[in-house]
């Protein structure tokens, strides 16, 4: 608390005499590390531009203070924070898109008058000559767009340990290609002369796909004022937008295409001995140090990932932590063995590998589950098994508005995610079935 507080001293004496938690005394010293502009005023107080009204509606829907810090500058969060803009709700959004199009609603906030009147003030200013950044479809989109990224980043996904980003710039098969060296260097001679080397190549095809949904803000939720409804929908998508992706790496994985894991590949392991074991580890990372480049020499890559399903989580996590690993058990007796692999390969627990209650996005079973299997994994900014491909670089979904019919009362974004999955160099993986 002493340094979280560090040079705070009454927030330091109130977190201690109140007993605040970490994460409490955090969030007030970064309130009170805002530097305290002016305060910003219009005819009837605090003015609220687009980005404080788009801030205050991410805090009335829950999101983290901290969070949106990292998003808005300290002017924004001071007004978004202020007792004026404090419960901001879709209403005062509204009103402010009436307003800011020099108009006035004096009805009844729960009536079609008043969306009509909101949507028709958000038409003229969106056809008006002049510059104006207050926008209802604008306001509503970039508050869904950051409820859905904050809820796509908080899937405990596990393909990004193990696959590689790669960035396409359209939709077309790309082929990506590595390239080897062939020859050496060789001794110079007296002449001086250097000698010529080559390049190999192998190449590697990844595709893009588009995946998504519609995001809709209907009449009764407009009526209703009712952002937290509106809101769970693109919650809903970033969840599924980040499962999607994982989905997506395993079943490729698990299918095995073109045998990639192959014993003509030199990346597995089978039979009795394939067991997730000290032992069977160690046979793993030998086949890792033989593997050799087109050319002929050592990959010189290490594996730093341990990939296994719910069944092996204890043992994988012993092998990662522990000095001592258990590995016999009979009725009235332990045996332990020293253990060299520890903190060597992290481990990595994915239900894909063996949870068959599991189905694809179509319902159906995945193949290629097992309990007793096992991967390692190079690390894959290095050398990559996988990749998963974006659109120019955008690995998170996006949200842009989409015009309703002209008699529908309501409003609509379209949620999309550019992505394709594949498998690229073999000898960045082992596989071992263990059993």
């Amino acid at each position: 608390m002493d340094k979280i507080c560090a040079g705070h001293p009454e927030i330091h004496v109130k977190a201690v005499r109140e007993g605040w938690s970490k994460e409490r005394a955090e969030l007030e010293v970064l309130r009170a590390s805002r530097p305290r502009g002016p305060a910003i005023h219009s005819e009837n107080g605090t003015e609220r531009s687009a980005e404080s009204i788009e801030a205050a509606l991410c805090l009335s829907a829950g999101m983290d203070e901290k969070w949106l810090a990292g998003h808005y500058d300290e002017r924004t969060m001071n007004a978004a924070l202020s007792r004026r803009m404090r419960d901001t709700t879709i209403h005062v959004v509204m009103d402010s898109v009436i307003h800011a199009a020099g108009r006035h609603y004096g009805g009844s906030r729960k009536s079609n008058e008043f969306i009509r009147a909101a949507l028709d003030a958000e038409r003229t200013l969106r056809a008006s000559s002049g510059f104006s950044t207050m926008s209802l479809s604008g306001i509503l989109s970039n508050v869904a767009n950051k409820a859905m990224i904050a809820a796509y980043e908080a899937i405990e996904t596990v393909h990004s340990a193990i696959a590689a980003y790669r960035s396409h710039s359209d939709f077309k098969v790309y082929t990506r290609y590595r390239l080897d060296a062939r020859g050496a260097f060789q001794k110079v001679g007296p002449d001086g002369e250097l000698k010529h080397v080559g390049l190999s190549e192998a190449s590697y095809t990844n595709q893009l796909d588009t995946w998504g949904a519609i995001i809709a803000l209907t009449r009764q939720m407009m009526i209703n004022d009712d952002l937290g409804a509106f809101l769970e929908i693109p919650k809903f998508l970033g969840r599924m937008s980040a499962i999607a992706v994982e989905e997506e790496v395993f079943k490729l994985l698990l299918s095995n295409p073109n045998n990639f894991f192959s014993a003509g590949n030199n990346n597995l392991l089978t039979g009795a001995g394939s067991a997730l074991s000290i032992d069977a580890l160690g046979d793993a990372e030998k086949l890792f140090i033989n593997q050799v480049d087109s050319n002929g020499k050592p990959i010189l890559v290490t594996p730093r990932v341990l990939l296994v399903g719910a069944p092996l989580k204890t043992l994988a996590d012993d092998l990662w932590n522990e000095t001592q690993v258990m590995v016999t058990t009979t009725a009235d007796k332990r045996r332990f063995a020293t253990n060299p692999h520890k903190g060597k390969y992290r481990p990595f627990v994915s239900p894909y590998l063996n949870n068959t209650a599991i189905t694809d996005r179509n319902g159906e079973q995945i193949s290629g589950q097992s309990d007793t299997q096992w991967y390692l994994f190079a690390d894959a900014n290095i050398r990559a098994a996988m990749a998963v491909a974006t659109l120019n670089g955008r690995r998170i979904p996006t949200i842009e508005s989409d015009d309703a019919s002209f008699d529908v009362l309501g409003m609509q974004w379209r949620a999309y995610h550019d992505f394709g999955v594949g498998m690229e160099d073999p000898v960045a993986a082992v596989k071992s079935a263990g059993a």
